[in-house]
């Protein structure tokens, strides 16, 4: 049994031989009207060579390609601290920029706060002025219906007082949940989230 260190110091050498594959082809030009088809093979007998032998090319190319140089690289940070400097003055105009954008969202906050606070105290003075209307249009629905009953009053005035009490009702009824949704928004802005 070789080595492989032993196989690398053999070399390679190639013979070809034909022999016949077992096929025809028609051909009348053949006596027997067939021409048989022949094959190459290779065969490949391992020639053991001397150990110098092996790296001839490498050193011949090394040769070639060898170049005798010498590099010399220096560098002088002269304008390093230039840009040191410049990195720190935009670090500094970030930081203001943050601080700016910070002030800036404040202020838009505190303006939702008070803008919340302004719609929920006009939401409870629509919400008190429906309830007045409600009560003023149910009084005149009362009297209106009194007055159709002893026939004083005809059915389209009827229906409309009728009509005026109900419509009061709605509007009663939207400015109570617009009064409640506005606290909603306020009790969330002063961190106590959002409870049904």
């Amino acid at each position: 049994m070789q080595n492989a260190f032993s196989n690398d110091l053999r070399g390679t050498d190639l013979t070809f031989h034909e022999s016949l594959t077992g096929t025809y082809i028609k051909d009348p030009a053949f006596p027997q009207g067939q021409n048989p088809v022949y094959a190459q093979f290779p065969t490949a007998t391992r020639v053991s060579q001397p150990f110098g032998r092996v790296f001839t090319d490498y050193w011949e190319q090394f040769n070639n390609n060898f170049r005798q140089q010498i590099g010399f690289q220096l560098s002088i940070p002269l304008f390093n601290g230039n840009s040191v400097r410049t990195n720190y003055e935009k670090a500094k105009l970030n930081v203001k920029t943050a601080n700016l954008n910070k002030q800036s969202d404040l202020l838009l906050l505190k303006q939702a706060i008070y803008d919340a606070y302004f719609n929920a105290v006009a939401s409870l003075e629509k919400f008190e002025a429906n309830k007045k209307a409600v009560t003023t249009a149910e009084r005149s629905f009362d009297l209106a219906s009194k007055r159709y009953n002893i026939g004083l009053l005809n059915s389209i005035d009827y229906l409309t007082n009728q009509n005026n009490m109900f419509t009061a009702r709605i509007n009663r009824l939207l400015s109570q949940y617009d009064y409640v949704f506005r606290m909603k928004v306020l009790e969330y802005y002063k961190g106590l989230g959002v409870k049904l």
